[in-house]
């Protein structure tokens, strides 16, 4: 199944065989990505007729490891195992062909998260934008109270990523300035991956809740103590960067049914959201700065997303056949992961 991964991830990449790779894994001293993750898949990859190097780096932000900047400058064709790889992702088009690497246990990577085929998850993500997109009427509801509604403005979705993620598990991001409502926070605030701050995550030891209103946000409820921290955490970080931390940008849920992890939520909670955001049991939102994918991320656990009436997420549940764009993009294989999806997320 490890074979079979990497060769699911060569060709995310779009990488011909016979192309230079550059491998580039970070020190599993910070203990993010599990040791030799990176070295398996440059074997297989070389077993590919394929020419990896691979390099190791402590770096975590662009800039940290003058070597890696040296090597990614030269390089056409780039697989980061390194959360180095996640920065400015949403920036535009240019220099090599890179891929991300979300997959950080080797039990996820070759599991049907590493294996399900990424031309299928692909076709999957663009019926979902253009289920989503043509939508006139969107609602969101979560166990916890969160509810929300509204409609967007543009018929066409915006701009993604630029790098290539792999595995592939969320669709475009809907943009959050045109929906309103109540948003029930728990668990803990955590990075987007964006850019590098400390303290990175404020855990949340009960519910806040948040009001939404042209893409803005307010405390509108919970524990005072921790809501002046929620207002206190905003501050540093948007202090920190010259950003409007009020900013609600946008958001999206997983779909990935291989997506999940067993490491305790608790341990690491910046881990821990940047692994299971492509999970059909996490709504995500893009919050401080007014740019994809902002700064803090706010998780919403098992919602239900409706595209005019329509089901499509129901209780961290995707349903392929709730929508008839959605259904007719599903494949056998799809349909066959769907019936049996991952719903171990660490908590």
């Amino acid at each position: 199944m490890r074979r079979a991964a990497s060769q699911n991830l060569l060709r995310c990449g779009g990488f011909a065989p016979g192309a230079d790779l550059l491998v580039v894994a970070e020190d599993p001293s910070h203990g993010w990505y599990e040791p030799g993750l990176a070295q398996d898949f440059a074997d297989d990859a070389r077993a590919e007729g394929f020419f990896p190097t691979l390099i190791t780096t402590t770096a975590i932000d662009r800039g940290e490891d003058a070597a890696l900047d040296a090597a990614i400058a030269e390089a056409g064709n780039i697989v980061f195992f390194a959360r180095v790889g996640d920065r400015a992702r949403f920036s535009a088009a240019t220099g090599p062909r890179i891929v991300m690497v979300y997959a950080t246990e080797r039990a996820l990577y070759a599991s049907p998260y590493g294996t399900l085929d990424h031309a299928d998850l692909a076709r999957l993500k663009d019926a979902i934008d253009a289920a989503t997109f043509a939508a006139r009427d969107i609602s969101i509801t979560c166990p916890l109270g969160t509810h929300l509604r509204g409609a967007i403005d543009e018929g066409v979705p915006p701009a993604d990523v630029t790098v290539r993620r792999f595995p592939l598990g969320v669709p475009a991001p809907i943009p959050a300035a045109t929906f309103s409502g109540t948003v029930r926070l728990a668990h803990a605030l955590a990075p987007t991956g964006s850019r590098v701050y400390a303290p990175a995550t404020l855990p949340l030891p009960s519910p806040l809740t948040v009001a939404l209103a042209g893409g803005r946000w307010r405390a509108a409820g919970g524990d005072p103590a921790l809501t002046r921290a929620m207002g206190e955490h905003y501050a540093a970080v948007a202090g920190r960067f010259a950003i409007d931390g009020a900013i609600v940008h946008s958001f999206h849920a997983g779909f990935h049914p291989g997506a999940g992890t067993h490491r305790p939520a608790a341990d690491d909670y910046d881990r821990w959201a940047n692994t299971v955001f492509m999970s059909a049991r996490f709504l995500h939102f893009h919050t401080c700065g007014a740019y994809a994918p902002g700064e803090i991320c706010w998780m919403i656990k098992d919602p239900t997303i409706n595209l005019d009436g329509a089901a499509v997420w129901r209780g961290g549940t995707f349903d392929l056949d709730a929508h008839p764009t959605i259904a007719a993009a599903a494949s056998p294989a799809l349909r066959a992961a769907f019936s049996a999806p991952n719903r171990v997320v660490g908590l």
